[in-house]
């Protein structure tokens, strides 16, 4: 029975019927919802490689209205040139297929997306139950908007956007307006994908948009897997490993799950370009230089005083940012003092950010020219090349020295006519 007050629902928590529910689930092709089903298509489309023009390796324009037709449940729209956040559901796959790794991107030779050999042969291992759980597990602990390129969007996992949708659905079958905004959209889609939920859009759309959602039905799984995975009594944190702890006594069959292979440790000299506009300085260093000996060198290599707060940025395998943050900040993953260069998950011809002094805001960019793994030529790293003159670090320091003299002589002027 499903309760209409969506709130006692929450507060509740996992009751003994709807554990019940869960327990009795049977998860196959098909079985909740199309979300094997249309992942396999998507990878099967992209398979070895598409050209794209995106910098976020989104899925080319051109092929977009062809994956929707290709959907279990294709989106009815009358936009003459649509792009990815036209389509919700393609979207909530492409961040499922990104977030997993099963995808990546790489930009040379051309830039393109294709699915990782060794990612898909452990995806095609699993068994449906597998891949359903490790697909939900991805969409709630590490999805993320900004994959797609989205602003202020930036928080790992789903599970709060799952939450805050699914608490507008105080009736069995809600109306739902249609300017929610992408992410309840995204995230409505899912769950429909996920078995939690039946979505009905209208059979036309407006010209240059896509069809409007009319309601949005809750079917009793989803009102179990919403109360293991975000009731407020049972909620999971964002740690993956909580979220296998919650649902695997629900899921016997769920044995395995997708699972990233770790970053190889990249034993290399590197060569680093180091820029601010046109202004630049090289720098060779072996792959044990931590990050914050290159932040001191990189400092030192544009006459500036090592005086403030830093941090690295840079985008993973999956397109999401992380940051290395300087030793003197505490709330962080990664610090510069303890990653090495060759910790770095970014290679030849791929960039990081170098942002120094939060205040003034210095940003360099740090390109990786060139990994060598002939015998390292330096011992230690090093400035080998400048152009361009560097620029000043406080540019009104010498106004201020000036007003700070003025203000002198104006002081002795005073003492002189008290006395």
């Amino acid at each position: 029975m499903l309760a209409d007050d969506i709130r006692n629902l929450y507060i509740n928590g996992l009751t003994k019927p709807n554990a019940d529910i869960l327990r009795k689930q049977t998860i196959e092709k098909g079985n909740p919802g199309s979300i094997l089903i249309d992942i396999q298509m998507l990878i099967e489309a992209i398979g070895e490689g598409l050209p794209t023009t995106s910098k976020y390796f989104l899925l080319p324009q051109g092929r977009l209205d062809e994956f929707n037709q290709r959907l279990t449940t294709p989106l009815v729209h009358n936009i003459k040139r649509p792009q990815l956040r036209s389509f919700p559901a393609l979207m909530g796959l492409f961040l499922l297929l990104r977030s997993s790794g099963l995808v990546v991107g790489e930009d040379k030779p051309k830039r393109r997306m294709f699915v990782d050999p060794e990612m898909r042969a452990q995806w095609e291992s699993l068994e449906p139950t597998d891949q359903y759980m490790s697909l939900l597990g991805t969409c709630m602990t590490t999805a993320s908007f900004e994959i797609v390129g989205e602003r202020g969007m930036h928080s790992h996992g789903l599970k709060q956007r799952f939450e805050d949708a699914y608490l507008y659905l105080d009736r069995r079958k809600s109306s739902i307006l249609d300017d929610l905004g992408l992410e309840y959209h995204v995230a409505y889609n899912l769950m429909h994908q996920f078995g939690w939920l039946r979505l009905k859009y209208a059979s036309e759309a407006k010209a240059g948009k896509s069809a409007e959602l009319q309601w949005v039905e809750r079917l009793p799984f989803g009102d179990a897997m919403f109360c293991a995975c975000c009731g407020l009594k049972n909620r999971v944190s964002d740690s993956d490993e909580e979220f296998q702890a919650t649902l695997k006594p629900y899921f016997p069959e769920w044995k395995k799950s997708l699972t990233e292979p770790e970053s190889e440790f990249q034993e290399f000299q590197f060569t680093l370009k180091v820029s601010w506009g046109d202004v630049w300085r090289r720098i060779v260093a072996p792959d044990e230089t931590t990050l914050e000996e290159l932040a001191a060198l990189i400092i030192e290599a544009f006459d500036f005083e090592f005086d403030h707060l830093y941090q690295f940025e840079y985008r993973n395998k999956r397109g999401q940012n992380e940051t290395v943050i300087c030793p003197q900040l505490r709330d962080g993953v990664y610090f510069a003092d303890e990653m090495m260069l060759g910790h770095l998950p970014i290679g030849k011809g791929e960039s990081m950010l170098f942002h120094f002094d939060f205040g003034d805001d210095w940003k360099f960019n740090v390109l990786i020219e060139d990994l060598s793994d002939l015998p390292d030529e330096y011992e230690e790293p090093k400035i080998t090349d400048r152009f361009g003159e560097a620029p000043k670090q406080y540019p009104f320091e010498d106004e201020w020295d000036d007003e700070d003299d003025d203000e002198d002589d104006y002081g002795d002027e005073d003492e002189s006519t008290q006395g």
